[in-house]
């Protein structure tokens, strides 16, 4: 273990840690307010009641906060990321960066970001704000009046064979969910066309497709599990992400 540079960090080592930021004294604290670092390995960081800030690096790392409010950073690998344990709570920030990263915000109002490849947000419960970022994401708002939030600059097109990478909303309206829109684009632009989608049991479910044409090319935002248009209309807002 050792101090990085400035910012300064609380760095672990490149192999496998299981480490917990309640065993630092509150004067490593003070000296290391960027947070604490893993580097290789697949690490397993558990927080503090406090608000921790911790970054996973290289590795499949496991991030779990126990209260507060905290901030992490999966960095490369298939990330897991829990915001809050049981019994516990915190308005968190997880960020899962690269890899296909679980991320489950707990009880809070969180933020969830995916980053790149094809993750999977679960916000719980609380007023979460949920962006997929690049890739294939998965998001479930959970509990609350929740904010899932598609990019237009990652909207997907069609590949040779018809299918779309698009990302996928599985439980829109829950509570009063909203769905955001960023780059200045309005719901009026939308075209929201009805569709079915099938599971592997067998079953099917009337579901929505949010497109828009994009200077000419048909582009898909998002797939919304078991919502009809008409059910999505006027649900719909502008964001800065």
């Amino acid at each position: 273990m050792a101090i990085g540079p400035n910012p300064p960090f609380y760095d672990l080592d490149d192999t496998n840690n299981f480490f917990s930021t309640s065993s630092l004294s509150a004067e490593v604290l003070r000296t290391t307010p960027a947070g604490v670092r893993g580097l290789g390995g697949d690490d397993q960081i558990t927080g503090s009641a406090q608000a921790d800030i911790i970054y996973g690096n290289l590795g499949n790392d496991s991030l779990y906060g126990l209260g507060g409010n905290d901030t992490f950073y999966g960095g490369q690998g298939d990330d897991l990321l829990v915001g809050d344990g049981l019994n516990s709570t915190g308005d968190d920030v997880l960020s899962g960066n690269k890899g296909n990263d679980l991320i489950l915000g707990g009880v809070g109002n969180d933020i969830l970001r995916g980053g790149q490849d094809n993750d999977f947000l679960n916000g719980e419960e609380g007023n979460d704000t949920l962006v997929g970022d690049l890739g294939q994401d998965t998001l479930a708002g959970g509990a609350g009046d929740d904010l899932l939030v598609l990019r237009r600059d990652t909207a997907a097109v069609a590949d040779a064979s018809g299918a779309i990478a698009a990302d996928f909303i599985v439980d829109f309206g829950t509570g009063n969910d909203r769905i955001g829109l960023t780059g200045g684009l309005q719901e009026s632009q939308l075209q929201l066309l009805a569709i079915t989608l099938n599971d592997s049991g067998g079953g099917s479910t009337p579901s929505t497709a949010i497109t828009f044409n994009d200077n000419g090319v048909f582009k898909t935002l998002g797939l919304v599990l078991g919502k009809t248009p008409t059910e999505l209309a006027g649900k719909f807002v502008n964001t800065d992400f």
